[in-house]
């Protein structure tokens, strides 16, 4: 099969790898355009950009994709013999002249049971409501945010000790060779939505990251791990004023002030209900620690306030 693939996120490489061995074709490479990176701030590849130049597949980096050039090269050396595009974690809205342009459409990888999670951010919701299983989905693109027909499914157990991290992980090499299945049936009508049951998964706001330790230590646990790697759950320390990083924990029996280090082995915060064992903590400017260790070189003491 003849495709175009529009991808960002590293993880797609899985996909990648599928589109690009027969009997496919992967025409070309959409994907974002190369950004500053390290103290230097000089633009470097991303790893999909490096694949692609490493085996000789053109290579389009637009601001917008739906920009009249990039139709205008797609139309001359890919149609109209172009079957699919295929979208993975791109992150641009495609437009209307692009999604009429392949044979059998626009296919999009996303990584939740639809229509439950339409929209940017599936996984760490997921996780945040406590969800014990997800999937993930490759539909028919629509104008409307994933709205399509689902053309394949494969559900995934959400584990105890997931991140949103670890579990893309998985879900994105499933995506691979739910992928594989897809192309290998079109055309394929798909299964229509239903839209009465769909739900939202907005895009991650860096405040969304700050805890409330008046909430139950179940829910800050799913906050932990829901928002690994991004934008992380964080507070402060009242009285040194430092912002730490909670980058593991569960909850555990116990009570005391929401926000206080109660005494004991080990970082036990009080919350709402319950208590966090926090087990791996980062500061600012810091790199991760165990949370025995930065409690030794901090030498905090029971009755420390969070906020």
């Amino acid at each position: 099969m003849r495709l175009i693939a529009a991808a960002t996120d590293p993880r797609a490489l899985a996909c990648l790898e599928v589109f690009s061995r027969p009997p496919h074709r992967l025409l070309a490479l959409i994907t974002a355009p190369d950004r500053p990176k390290g103290r230097g701030r000089a633009a470097e590849p991303s790893p999909l950009a490096l694949w692609a130049w490493e085996r000789k597949i053109p290579l389009l980096q637009p601001e917008d994709i739906n920009h009249p050039e990039i139709l205008a090269w797609i139309t001359e050396k890919a149609a109209p013999r172009l079957e699919a595009l295929a979208v993975i974690a791109y992150g641009q809205k495609l437009g209307p002249d692009l999604l009429a342009l392949p044979v059998h459409g626009c296919l999009n990888l996303h990584p939740s049971l639809l229509p439950k999670y339409r929209g940017a951010a599936p996984i760490p919701r997921a996780i945040l409501a406590g969800d014990t299983e997800t999937g993930v989905c490759v539909i028919r693109m629509e104008d409307r945010m994933d709205a399509g027909p689902v053309l394949a499914m494969k559900k995934e157990p959400i584990l105890p000790e997931d991140t949103a991290a670890t579990l893309g992980e998985r879900l994105f090499a499933a995506g691979a060779e739910l992928f594989r299945g897809v192309l290998d049936s079109l055309p394929n009508e798909g299964r229509p939505q239903d839209d009465a049951k769909a739900t939202r998964a907005p895009m991650l706001r860096k405040e969304e990251g700050r805890i409330d330790w008046k909430l139950s230590a179940a829910e800050i646990a799913l906050k932990v791990r829901g928002l690994q790697p991004w934008p992380g759950a964080f507070s402060t320390l009242q009285h040194e004023g430092l912002r730490l990083s909670i980058r593991g924990g569960r909850a555990i029996k116990g009570s005391g002030e929401p926000g206080t280090l109660l005494p004991g082995p080990g970082m036990h915060v009080a919350c709402g209900k319950g208590v966090l064992d926090v087990t791996e903590v980062q500061a600012e400017g810091k790199r991760p620690m165990p949370a025995g260790d930065f409690l030794r070189g901090t030498r905090l003491v029971p009755g420390a306030r969070f906020a």
